[in-house]
């Protein structure tokens, strides 16, 4: 589909859509136009503050700890 075939696909389902979801999208458009401007490997730590759930980290945290501190004097 061409840019402005796309584009216009979009707008139909953009008016479908109240004002609060709008917004969403809207701030979705913000963060990628940030993202763009920024090269894929520039990103700074602090950006991904945030992004990791307490569950999430809990496990990852309970994963590192069982696996890191288990010694198999075998495996050298």
């Amino acid at each position: 589909m061409a840019s402005a075939q796309l584009l216009e696909a979009i707008e139909g389902k953009l008016r479908k859509l109240p004002d609060d979801k709008l917004r969403e999208i809207a701030h979705f458009a913000d963060f990628m136009l940030a993202r763009r401007s920024i090269a894929p490997r520039a990103h700074r730590f602090s950006d991904l503050c945030g992004t990791l759930s307490d569950e999430d980290a809990e496990a990852m945290r309970s994963a590192i700890e069982e696996a890191c501190e288990r010694i198999n004097s075998d495996e050298w």
